[in-house]
């Protein structure tokens, strides 16, 4: 995946912005009777954000950030012996946030230290094609709400990053 995120300061220790990404993958899976699915994906991910910092002296600011992001996702899916070859859509509204801690390398670079997501609520409507007549359209809709601790993992999932300061 493949981000970028701009911003403007509002205040001394607030900035909003614009975060945006887009990550193509591909998979193949191999299984028992020379059966090998294929998967491409693409997701496209949009949406405005706020963060607020706390100085804690030396360089070091703690901060809290609020997104807000809308995405979209779409996967073909090609079995090569069995004819359910799929299209799937996947459009998708969040609100998230996420703290860290950032440390002041330079004037103008920050390194992060965060837990993405920490709380996460989303609603999303999800529609899968088939390309055998005999099975139906799938149309899902749905509401969830996910923590950055809820894969059985104390830690969660930390993420790095560097910030340009301009």
């Amino acid at each position: 995946m493949i981000g970028i995120s701009l911003g403007t300061a509002i205040k001394e220790n607030a900035v909003v912005g614009l975060n945006m990404s887009y990550g193509p993958s591909k998979y193949t899976s191999h299984y028992p009777l020379n059966e090998i699915t294929t998967e491409k994906s693409t997701v496209f991910e949009i949406g405005p954000y706020y963060r607020k910092y706390k100085t804690l002296g030396k360089g070091f600011h703690l901060f809290g950030q609020v997104d807000f992001t809308y995405s979209r996702q779409t996967a073909e899916t090609d079995f090569k012996i069995a004819p359910t070859d799929s299209k799937r859509t996947s459009n998708a509204g969040a609100v998230s946030v996420t703290p860290g801690l950032a440390y002041r390398l330079f004037k103008i670079l920050h390194v992060e230290l965060f837990i993405p997501n920490i709380l996460r609520m989303r609603h999303y409507v999800n529609k899968t094609e088939y390309q055998d007549p005999a099975v139906q359209e799938l149309k899902e809709k749905g509401f969830d709400v996910r923590g950055a601790f809820t894969n059985g993992n104390s830690l969660g999932l930390v993420g790095i990053g560097f910030r340009f300061i301009l």
